[in-house]
């Protein structure tokens, strides 16, 4: 007889993308039909398996204004009560919620009714600080799958299975490739994104940061940026203007290439960056996004910073001065990119999604 899991997510990629690369294994497994509910978002995310079945909730966006907020809690109800009737009818084996709001109307459902369909619920934590709705369901669930080996706010420890970083294809195959910094007159290969928009701060500050760079260093470098449109005609200007080669683009669609070729990042610290720069091995300078809910993303960093495998300047400290200065240093020995880089080994996992894959299968 065909299992049913459901698979519960939030639309943004450190929620989906852990989802997805879990969702695809039990997809191909016979005996197990994979069902996900998300939001638009999610639905709309392209690379999930023809035999997963999505069911896109009814869910609007948290936005401010008395109205929105509203219209947003009213469609959270309906969305509740849509995935109680579904789950209900439907039987799962499993619910794994894998965070973000839109996973609460299912992995609710399966709180509620685990006693009457006897099905298990588990969640599956990306950051290193556990998120508003793991947090506020832990009590009544049976495993809490985590990225990180210490989770913040989490008090059900006797729950927790360590499984290491969930990331897509690709990213793990390059850390497998080894890491090397650059020396001498080799080119300096440097990777800035901001998420999926890009980030206004680093549009300001790294094209600034690189021109106060050492002529040597500044005719070595190579520039690959995610950028917002608005601000590319600018960006590109400076780059132009003190010959600093780049690749400016407003979204970066072959990202496990664009990691293998860096040699470092400039990136804010989401649950998905974190993990690919683990299973990929590569060193960064971590910015978080300081209204990141629970200030979840400066929690992130500061793993990877206690660990002496990346650094962190915070969004309020960030000026195009300490940016070059923290540049310059990275750049002044090999040998410190490169510790680094064996530092993340601590914390890779391989086949993390396996693992995930065999937890559900076996609970």
């Amino acid at each position: 007889m065909t299992k049913k899991i459901f698979i519960t997510a939030g639309g943004t990629g450190g929620h989906i993308f852990p989802a997805q690369s879990v969702a695809n294994i039990l997809a191909k497994d016979e005996n197990y039909k994979v069902i996900l509910l998300t939001d638009g978002r999610g639905q709309a995310l392209k690379g999930f398996a023809p035999n997963i079945k999505v069911i896109k909730l009814p869910l609007s966006r948290s936005r401010s204004g008395l109205i929105k907020k509203l219209f947003f809690f009213a469609s959270l109800f309906i969305s509740c009560l849509f995935a109680l009737l579904f789950t209900l009818l439907h039987r799962p084996k499993t619910v794994v919620g894998f965070g973000g709001f839109p996973s609460l109307p299912g992995l609710l459902s399966g709180v509620i009714l685990s006693k009457i369909i006897k099905c298990k619920t588990i969640i599956h934590e990306q950051n290193a600080y556990l998120g508003k709705v793991n947090r506020t369901l832990q009590k009544w669930l049976d495993i809490i799958v985590t990225s990180f080996p210490e989770v913040q706010a989490l008090n059900e420890k006797n729950k927790v299975q360590f499984i290491g970083p969930l990331v897509r294809n690709g990213f793990t195959e390059i850390g497998k490739k080894g890491y090397k910094a650059p020396t001498n007159d080799k080119p300096i290969n440097i990777l800035v994104t901001g998420g999926s928009q890009g980030a206004k701060v680093f549009s300001d500050c790294v094209p600034a940061a690189c021109a106060m760079l050492p002529q040597d260093l500044r005719k070595r470098i190579h520039i690959i940026q995610q950028c917002r449109s608005s601000e590319i005609e600018n960006t590109v200007k400076i780059y132009e203007k003190m010959r600093i080669s780049y690749d400016v683009k407003t979204f970066i669609k072959d990202m496990p290439q664009k990691m293998e070729q860096a040699h470092f990042l400039i990136c804010r610290s989401g649950a998905s960056t974190v993990s690919e720069m683990i299973q990929s091995k590569r060193p960064g300078i971590l910015v978080p996004y300081p209204y990141a809910t629970d200030d979840h993303q400066r929690h992130n960093a500061k793993v990877l910073v206690d660990k002496q495998a990346s650094w962190m300047i915070l969004n309020k400290d960030l000026t195009a001065d300490n940016l070059c200065k923290t540049m310059k240093y990275l750049l002044s020995s090999d040998k410190i990119l490169n510790n680094a880089a064996k530092n993340l080994e601590t914390l890779s996992v391989d086949k993390a999604a396996q693992a995930f894959a065999d937890i559900i299968k076996k609970n």
